[in-house]
């Protein structure tokens, strides 16, 4: 099947708009939970990097994760693993002392030195990240942490009927050790099919984002973009609007995208290093 990327965006304004109020000092320390209680598809990702589009707008006002921390990749679903990400795609050169733990970590063999280690990084980490908000919120700036996929890290059975969710070792650490630990001037936008679980209201504002399906009116507009008219008689000459023809409006769809392809995010030198360099 052949893969369509585009930079065409509709809809989901009020989300945006919600998001936009967060990226002031004012705002506090919150999480925005954007979930679908359970259905996929609905463009949890695509709103999340529209997102982040806002943010490299606002270069004065935010600093962000220009990459998603996605728990479908196997390397974020490990402690190690999601301090490395947020470090890497916010910029090492402001965690050099995680840096070097992170090498030592890696270079150690025997499984029990490991784990104290894990430890040691874990509040190096911790300080190297008060040191960079301190930095940021002096410069009026605040923090957005952009994590996806989170149902992964999330115990739930697809065939119950209500769909129950299990903490998991993981998800617990990140939401009783992690997430805590980060500065008031940090915005956590967490996207899953389910909410978070664990997280403590006293600690944090929890707002949670219950997206819909697309409206009809978002979906008017999305062909009126596609096939570049402007007027529901036009698309009504086209046949939609009534008796639509889905396989056409899915044509339309990625002869857009082929025609304006999609743009990656510029990275600086930090964004793209590897801790291993």
């Amino acid at each position: 099947m052949e893969h369509v990327t585009s930079e065409l965006f509709v809809g989901r304004q009020r989300e945006l708009e919600q998001f936009e109020s967060l990226l002031t000092p004012a705002a506090g320390m919150t999480v925005l939970s954007v979930h679908t209680q359970g259905d996929g598809g609905i463009g949890k990702t695509q709103l999340l990097r529209r997102m982040q589009q806002i943010c490299a707008a606002r270069p004065e006002e935010v600093a962000f994760t220009r990459e998603l921390i996605d728990f479908y990749h196997t390397e974020s679903r490990s402690r190690m693993g999601v301090m490395s990400q947020i470090a890497v795609n916010l910029g090492l050169r402001h965690f050099p002392d995680f840096a070097g733990c992170v090498r030592q970590y890696q270079d150690t063999a025997d499984a029990s030195k490991r784990e104290e280690l894990l430890a040691q990084v874990q509040e190096v980490f911790r300080r190297n990240y008060q040191a960079f908000s301190e930095k940021m919120a002096r410069s009026g700036k605040v923090i957005a942490l952009f994590f996806d996929t989170y149902e992964v890290i999330q115990n739930v059975d697809p065939l119950s009927r209500d769909a129950e969710i299990e903490v998991t070792r993981f998800s617990h650490w990140l939401e009783s050790h992690l997430f805590p630990c980060l500065s008031d001037n940090t915005r956590l936008i967490i996207s899953g099919r389910y909410p978070v679980q664990e997280l403590d209201c006293a600690r944090f504002r929890v707002i949670e984002l219950n997206l819909a399906h697309f409206s009809l009116a978002d979906t008017v507009a999305l062909w009126k973009h596609c096939f570049a008219v402007e007027t529901d008689a036009a698309l009504k000459e086209r046949g939609f609007l009534g008796g639509t023809d889905l396989e056409a409006a899915l044509g339309a769809m990625a002869a857009h995208a082929r025609s304006k392809p999609a743009r990656a995010l510029d990275l600086d030198a930090d964004g793209v290093a590897t801790l291993g360099g």
